[in-house]
């Protein structure tokens, strides 16, 4: 009898680990829950601004490799 894996995922629905950057000054990222898109202006406080492309600026909590950040380019 053949023996199978216990976890029968596919690996294309597996996934994938959060690549960790740095948030410096300039980096440009998306907050996946809002879908809001800026620029990282300030890192401080347990907290990340961003500044979109209008000039708006919000401010987000940080967390280590937070999985609803998107980098972007």
């Amino acid at each position: 009898m053949r023996q199978y894996s216990p976890d029968l995922t596919p690996p294309w629905k597996k996934p994938k680990p959060v690549p960790e950057v740095p948030a410096e000054p300039g980096l440009v990222v998306e907050e996946a829950g809002t879908g809001f898109c800026g620029a990282v202006i300030r890192c401080e406080a347990g907290t990340v601004t961003l500044e979109d492309r209008f000039g708006k600026h919000r401010v987000f909590p940080w967390s280590r490799a937070a999985s609803s950040w998107r980098a972007g380019s």
